[in-house]
């Protein structure tokens, strides 16, 4: 078995990838915490593994993104990266944080997300005149990043959001709480949302690109 550690840039992004040669047929590519890994045969040539990358790239990207979002070393937290220290401990700069071990470390990133975005929910209830407070929720969400329960006046928001800007999250905050008045995606929904966040689709489209500032 044989591995090669190079850089490989995209984008204007600089991405870390290993490949390792092995007895095999294909070649495979997938991402683990921001690094793409390569498995391929001994006899496939460097510049027919990166042709390959380059091609399926688009679908790599959204998942080193987001995989990204807490590395080995540094961590996005709301939008900005902060640099993970080990010192007896570890400890995430300047951020007030500090964890021994990664489920330390997860339940500690809920607990701030769910202060921090309840706090945008109490501010934007206020001036989107929503007259009675919702109950808040952070959960692990995959195929959105938050939701509106009319039966029980609760609004649950992905845990990931810990990750972004609070320009991003105060958009989604704004969408949910937009479903107390149209419970659709309606024209008049996206006029109540853009009202009350004029760069609602601009944070929008930063949040489908995986971008985290």
């Amino acid at each position: 078995m044989k591995t090669i550690d190079l850089v490989y840039p995209n984008n204007g992004q600089d991405y870390a990838v290993r490949i390792t040669k092995k007895k095999m047929r294909r070649i495979i590519y997938h991402v683990r915490k921001g690094q793409i890994l390569i498995s391929a045969p001994y006899l496939a040539s460097k510049k027919l593994i990166i042709d390959n990358l380059d091609a399926i790239f688009p679908r790599l990207e959204p998942m080193l993104k987001r995989e990204a979002a807490i590395g080995l070393d540094s961590i996005y937290l709301l939008g900005e990266k902060r640099i993970l220290i080990q010192d007896g401990h570890f400890s995430v700069s300047d951020a007030g944080v500090t964890f021994k071990t990664p489920e330390d470390l997860d339940r500690k990133l809920r607990k701030l997300a769910l202060e921090f975005i309840t706090s945008r929910v109490r501010y934007y209830e206020q001036l989107m005149n929503v007259p009675t407070a919702y109950k808040v929720r952070v959960r692990k969400m995959e195929s959105r990043y938050g939701s509106n329960s009319r039966s029980s006046h609760t609004l649950t928001f992905a845990f990931k959001l810990i990750h972004y800007s609070p320009a991003i999250i105060d958009s989604i905050v704004v969408h949910e709480l937009g479903h107390y008045f149209y419970f659709d995606h309606s024209h008049k929904f996206y006029e109540t949302v853009m009202k009350y966040y004029p760069n609602y689709r601009i944070e929008h489209a930063k949040l489908k690109k995986g971008t985290y500032q």
